[in-house]
């Protein structure tokens, strides 16, 4: 996991990300609609497969963690697998609050 995460990561949890921000002058909290069902089958797919399971196991295991070819929202397996996928997205984003001295 990246350190960014707070969500859905085990030994953290809401209060910790909060208290992180206490002492900003602002806080910005965004809200993607329709996040987990934008996670498609093949991101999960790739998600197995690259990191070392063989092709018909990433399938199997993508076909059991996805719902009519999309992460679905309420499965206790998504926002663990969410947080794997969008490691990338998190640690850009952190570069940019960085790069604009907002982190």
């Amino acid at each position: 996991m990246y350190e960014s995460a707070y969500g859905f990561v085990k030994g953290r949890n809401i209060k910790d990300n909060a208290l992180i921000h206490t002492k900003n002058k602002l806080v910005l909290n965004i809200d993607i609609n329709n996040f987990f069902p934008s996670i498609k089958f093949e991101h999960v797919f790739y998600m197995f497969y690259d990191h070392g399971y063989t092709k018909e196991l990433s399938y199997s295991l993508a076909a059991l963690t996805t719902f009519n070819g999309a992460l679905p929202q309420g499965a206790p397996s998504s926002p663990s697998i969410e947080n794997i996928i969008c490691k990338r997205v998190d640690k850009r984003l952190l570069a940019l609050a960085v790069k604009m001295n907002a982190d």
